[in-house]
């Protein structure tokens, strides 16, 4: 998967997350994170993924066309659980339409490495 698709499936499970709890709609707030794509593991070994953070809250449009930052309470442990179902089937999802996955029977999924996509 390139970073920049699964970077862009996280940002927006996240921030569609966080518009919905704040009780609006993506298309009248906006989301604010600073995203760190970190290369190597602890022991130097290549290992790409993420640090993302996110403002726990959304800037909302006012109607005299500025913005007001709106919080949103701390996801319990269920928000939690479904974020990261949502993430993991969207993720899921891509890396199946480009063969890199593939489900079986029970609707588990099955990691397709080619050495040709490298």
């Amino acid at each position: 998967m390139s970073g920049r698709a699964g970077l862009g499936i996280v940002y927006r499970c996240i921030s569609t997350h966080l518009c919905r709890k704040a009780g609006f709609s993506c298309k009248v707030a906006r989301t604010v994170a600073v995203t760190l794509i970190q290369r190597f593991g602890g022991a130097l070994n290549l290992y790409v993924h993420f640090h993302m953070l996110f403002l726990y809250g959304v800037y909302a449009d006012q109607p005299d066309g500025s913005l007001r930052f709106r919080w949103v309470k701390v996801p319990s442990r269920a928000e939690l659980a479904r974020l990261s179902h949502t993430l993991a089937e969207r993720i899921a999802r891509y890396l199946e339409r480009q063969g890199l996955l593939e489900r079986d029977a029970e609707n588990s999924y099955h990691l397709e490495i080619s050495l040709s996509r490298h």
